[in-house]
């Protein structure tokens, strides 16, 4: 992925969190957790975010994001931390 790419992908990303008042941030933890199979609680502990917060944005995802925009978000989080990982794996010293 370009960096244009990159930053189209993080604008989306940003636009769904903002519609419904999230932390981009955290909703692509959440995500990323939950598309892991993931508990709250092991969300929580692996990036270090509040049992509750995550309780909250697990809440908001199942009632008010729409089915397109959760598989928006599953694409946005694949690629962003697809990309950061073929990184880190690319540059290891």
């Amino acid at each position: 992925m370009n960096k244009r790419q990159k930053e189209l992908v993080e604008k989306r990303l940003h636009e769904i969190a903002s519609r419904h008042l999230l932390d981009p941030n955290i909703l692509q933890n959440v995500v990323w957790g939950k598309a892991q199979g993931w508990s709250q609680n092991k969300i929580a502990l692996n990036f270090n975010h509040n049992p509750n917060t995550i309780s909250k944005y697990t809440r908001i995802i199942e009632r008010e994001i729409t089915k397109e925009e959760i598989k928006e978000l599953l694409i946005i989080v694949g690629l962003i931390l697809g990309a950061a990982y073929i990184f880190n794996e690319l540059f290891k010293t």
